[in-house]
């Protein structure tokens, strides 16, 4: 690991836990359309397609099949049979899957080009990488999509402190999504906007890490 890396990822093990701690006050609330404003805040040169992707992702976590407590670590939560250590590791495992095929897509479907190709049909990504297969290329939004979803999750006040997730408990779940009592939906989020740059910098730093840097033995936890 080169010395800049080497920097990078002691930077982010011991400040940002002092900056983004995830108390009850530290967070920023997320309904669907919040996690979409979040996504556009992180990525505002992103490809419109691509936009949609990650979006895709992020929404797929939070299909009817990932709510059971038993994927409560995909919503930066436990269930009621584990510890917090154990729920913070399964979500490290999860993002670094999920950024693992990211990248892997993003590096076999765009190539660094020294000269813009005649074809007026070329496709760039914002870093200015040719797009040579499309599809796979999506699908690595589409995973990037998948592994921020917890990032945003942590912070949100429904989620700190990685609560416990109990799909009987229905005073819990109305404080959740576009529910009528929720604390995580996009009104509140556009209430915090400090605490929205706050995520939006956890967001990057997970992009950073393990898309531009590679160093997939980083983990956010």
């Amino acid at each position: 690991m080169h010395g800049f890396d080497q920097l990078m990822k002691k930077y982010c093990f011991v400040l940002f836990p002092i900056l983004f701690s995830t108390t009850a006050f530290a967070g920023v609330p997320w309904s669907q359309q919040a996690h979409e404003d979040l996504i556009r805040q992180a990525f505002p040169e992103e490809r419109a397609d691509c936009i949609a992707r990650l979006n895709a992702g992020s929404a797929w976590v939070d299909s009817l099949v990932n709510q059971g407590p038993s994927h409560s670590f995909m919503h930066a939560m436990r269930s009621s049979d584990q510890t917090l250590e154990e729920a913070k590791s399964q979500m490290a495992d999860y993002i670094q899957r999920d950024f693992e095929l990211a990248k892997a897509l993003y590096d076999s479907s765009t190539q660094q080009i020294d000269a813009t190709p005649d074809d007026p049909m070329a496709q760039f990504t914002p870093d200015g990488r040719l797009i040579t297969n499309m599809e796979n290329y999506l699908q690595s939004c589409e995973h990037r999509g998948r592994g921020l979803h917890p990032v945003m999750d942590s912070t949100s006040p429904a989620h700190a402190n990685f609560a416990v997730w109990s799909i009987t408990d229905l005073g819990e779940i109305l404080q959740h999504g576009d529910m009528p009592n929720s604390i995580e939906n996009e009104r509140a989020l556009f209430a915090n906007p400090d605490l929205m740059k706050k995520t939006v910098a956890l967001m990057l730093v997970v992009q950073k890490m393990y898309i531009d840097l590679g160093i997939f033995d980083f983990r956010f936890e």
